[in-house]
């Protein structure tokens, strides 16, 4: 989204996903049974505070009233745009409670992911 000296703030937290050690991301908390990941932005933070994920993940949002999606495309909009101001390095953050809570999504994701990057292990 934006320039930044070396390697640039969009794969810097792909690069050290796939790069640190296994010790560096439990110590880290990286390595929490899909509960976590690595990121580069703290904004998701910030909305976390504003009480977002509770309108998120609320029944009556998301069912009844259908809200769910355009939040979270206002979510994605506040993300690309704080993204500059609160990026770091190497974060690690906490997934959704749909994401950590459903092991089969978890493996499903996993296995999937592993197959398409298996070639170059």
């Amino acid at each position: 989204a934006f320039p930044v000296d070396g390697c640039g703030a969009g794969i810097t937290s792909i690069i050290n996903a796939m790069f640190r050690t296994d010790d560096e991301l439990r110590n880290a908390g990286a390595l929490d049974d899909g509960r976590c990941f690595v990121g580069n932005s703290n904004t998701m933070e910030y909305i976390r505070g504003c009480g977002a994920h509770i309108w998120m993940t609320s029944e009556f949002v998301t069912r009844q009233l259908g809200w769910r999606d355009a939040i979270v495309d206002f979510c994605g909009f506040i993300l690309l745009i704080g993204q500059r101001f609160t990026y770091d390095d190497f974060i690690v953050q906490e997934t959704s409670p749909e994401s950590f809570d459903d092991a089969q999504k978890r493996d499903s994701l996993f296995h999937w992911s592993y197959r398409q990057v298996e070639h170059w292990l």
